[in-house]
């Protein structure tokens, strides 16, 4: 899970860039006064906006944040957001709270890290289905 950064919907495109350079994040959560998420702005959202359509940057992050959000609450398990994740289409996922104020920004890149860490150590610590043959039957 990524940490969260955010900008507000009045933020100019120039600062959320530089938010996100500052930041080394490649996207902004977009937070409302009232803590709740409006949408998110990438570094493509600004690349496809400013440089390819002439965009100002000097304008606000809400005439071009995607508005298209998927949450789930912070206590969701592994296999519960492997399954909703194939259904979003989107690139992340926000982590809600109980009162549905984010905590945090799942990317796609962080859960596949974590499954592969699951996995390594699945298979070092000898796990069955991890097993010798289990092994060489998939080399081959």
């Amino acid at each position: 899970m990524s940490r969260l950064n955010s900008c507000s919907p009045d933020t100019s495109l120039e600062k959320a860039a530089t938010i996100m350079r500052n930041t080394g994040r490649s996207a902004l959560l977009v937070i409302t006064r009232e803590g709740k998420a409006a949408g998110t702005i990438s570094d493509k959202d600004l690349v496809d906006h400013v440089v390819a359509d002439g965009v100002s940057a000097r304008v606000p992050v809400e005439q071009v944040m995607n508005r298209h959000v998927e949450t789930i609450p912070v206590d969701y398990r592994l296999s519960d957001i492997m399954e909703k994740l194939p259904l979003c289409d989107l690139e992340r996922i926000i982590i809600v709270d109980e009162d549905e104020r984010p905590v945090g920004l799942l990317r796609h890149a962080d859960l596949y890290g974590l499954l592969g860490q699951e996995f390594a150590f699945l298979a070092n610590s000898g796990c069955s289905a991890f097993s010798e043959k289990d092994r060489g039957e998939q080399a081959a």
